[in-house]
């Protein structure tokens, strides 16, 4: 309950949708304005979650299962956030005066969440939260404006230049570099492990004299 509360108090997500646009339009300035709007608003998550971390120390034990389902990646989630992004792009390009709440409410819970958890576990010393829950964030951030992209450019709006064209190819291989990050499709190399070898070592025979009896 706690968790839709927050999101219900969430800020409108357009900044994703601002993001989408200024792709297509080819606008460096108006796409980078719309990503910062919306780290700002991460920002403000993070601090939270901070904050609820530090109050968390000072009571009692309590079971915190759910929060940690918002610091791994799951289908379930990538479905939701697809949905929220896909209505949210294709009902502001039909109806630009109405809001849609619902698809704000899906990227809102989908993208602010896990930098809330990840500050949580900051200060809460909590395992598993943080640094993985901004992994998540950035990962759904990227994969939201990719879905509003394609939606707009879907609905006829083409790139009007090759900067366009430039930031779009941008936003996709940024999506595909942070999937295989966090389904493990890119390993970090390790050095490699020293294997003991094996000296042989060969027995050493000693002659020995043999008494030659007398005649």
């Amino acid at each position: 309950a706690l968790y839709v509360l927050v999101i219900l108090l969430a800020p409108f997500m357009s900044p994703v949708l601002g993001a989408a646009l200024g792709t297509v339009m080819g606008s460096v300035r108006f796409f980078m304005r719309s990503v910062a709007a919306v780290l700002i608003g991460a920002l403000i998550f993070f601090i939270w979650g901070l904050a609820a971390g530090i109050i968390y120390r000072l009571l009692p034990a309590y079971p915190i299962q759910q929060a940690m389902d918002h610091s791994v990646f799951s289908w379930p989630d990538l479905i939701v956030l697809a949905l929220g992004a896909i209505l949210a792009a294709y009902l502001i390009i039909k109806a630009p005066r109405q809001r849609p709440l619902v698809a704000s409410v899906a990227l809102a819970y989908e993208i602010l969440l896990p930098v809330g958890m990840s500050g949580f576990g900051l200060t809460s010393g909590i395992g598993g939260l943080f640094p993985d829950g901004l992994l998540v964030f950035a990962v759904h951030l990227v994969a939201a404006i990719l879905l509003c992209t394609v939606v707009v450019i879907a609905l006829g709006f083409r790139p009007r230049n090759v900067l366009g064209y430039g930031l779009a190819a941008l936003i996709v291989l940024g999506c595909v570099v942070a999937a295989m990050l966090l389904t493990g499709g890119i390993a970090m190399p390790l050095p490699p492990t020293p294997t003991p070898t094996v000296t042989p070592t060969l027995p050493t025979a000693t002659p020995t004299i043999t008494p030659v009896p007398p005649p």
